[in-house]
């Protein structure tokens, strides 16, 4: 009958919040207070300052709060990951999650591309996809296109080059009759103080006027050693494509003290193409699946009555949610910032 009828019901374990994303917080804080377990679309919330105060909540209760990246979950990003950076993820299905930004990304020598140099994501709506009635467009209910599609695209270059980021400049196209809501963004990052990374350079583009007919989601990834795209990272299940083009240095000619020769050899390319698709399974099934035995974890130290596994098992839980959705939010702030916009409120600031 209402949401606060459902909160309330003692049967129901977990709350997915599908909401607007100005009421995300909102939600998300009232399911925590009635001791369910959250899975929040994404953008997490509004900003980062609701972000802290809704992972605050759940380390007050022991309850598993994610912020819902499907795409993260799906081998597909796995694959990325063990390829840009040599080291190898857990598989879907074990224990231990890999596939996230949650989890620090070495960027050294070890991936096939060699050191990494720059990245850039896109990720493009067709204009024909959301009306201009749609809660995307609404500055109460916290839209815009980097909202929407940018957050994806931080996420991804978090997840892939690790670290965090700062923005270096950011451009934005309001929509028509907004002087707050964006219908497109675009945006350079830098890591800054970081040895591992201040080598690389990277690019996003996010919007929701795309002038074609279909959806695009794009990596471009090039190294000392090559480049590599990756098409469809949100939906790989519907097709994907990794194409990885990498050069081997020449070889000169020497002759040793010995006598020995060295054989000069040219430099030669060679492209790769991988499709992954894991059991074939959509990206949602794999976010599903890791949430519910997240949870089950929980439960199951809970009705042990073991105080001390379920508070490490929450706080192990919890630490990464925290860390992964509340620098996103951060990053988003510090786009629209540089864009020369005001950060996203909660919707109930926002039309207060």
């Amino acid at each position: 009958g209402s949401y606060d009828e459902l909160l309330a019901d003692p049967d129901i374990d977990a709350v997915y919040v599908g909401l607007p994303n100005g009421l995300h917080g909102q939600w998300s804080q009232a399911a925590l207070r009635a001791g369910k377990h959250v899975l929040c679309e994404k953008p997490f919330t509004a900003n980062e300052e609701e972000a802290r105060e809704v992972q605050s909540l759940a380390r007050q209760r022991g309850l598993l709060c994610r912020e819902a990246f499907h795409y993260r979950e799906h081998p597909l990003l796995q694959h990325l990951q063990h390829t840009l950076t040599g080291q190898q993820r857990p598989q879907q299905g074990k224990q231990q999650q890999g596939g996230g930004a949650d989890a620090d990304v070495a960027v050294g020598s070890g991936g096939a591309l060699g050191p990494l140099r720059s990245i850039e994501v896109a990720v493009l709506i067709p204009s024909w996809v959301f009306g201009g009635a749609n809660i995307r467009w609404q500055e109460t209910l916290a839209g815009g296109a980097a909202m929407d599609a940018g957050c994806y695209c931080l996420h991804a270059i978090r997840s892939l080059v690790g670290g965090q980021p700062g923005v270096e400049a950011a451009e934005a196209v309001l929509a028509p009759h907004s002087r707050l809501v964006d219908a497109s963004m675009r945006g350079q990052l830098r890591w800054r103080g970081d040895p591992a990374r201040s080598g690389v350079r990277a690019a996003f583009r996010a919007s929701l006027q795309h002038g074609g007919l279909l959806p695009v989601s794009t990596i471009d990834v090039t190294g000392e050693r090559g480049s590599l795209h990756c098409s469809n990272f949100i939906m790989p299940v519907f097709g994907n494509v990794v194409r990885m083009t990498t050069t081997t240095t020449a070889t000169t000619a020497t002759t040793g003290p010995d006598g020995s020769i060295t054989v000069q050899q040219p430099p030669r390319t060679t492209t790769t193409t991988t499709r992954v698709y894991g059991s074939g399974e959509s990206t949602y099934f794999y976010q599903l699946d890791r949430f519910v035995r997240d949870v089950r974890t929980l439960q199951e130290a809970a009705d042990r009555g073991d105080k001390g596994s379920l508070l490490s098992a929450a706080r192990s839980l919890s630490e990464a949610d925290t860390a992964d959705c509340v620098a996103n939010m951060a990053l988003l702030d510090a786009v629209y910032g540089a864009a020369g916009l005001a950060r996203r409120l909660p919707t109930g600031v926002a039309a207060g």
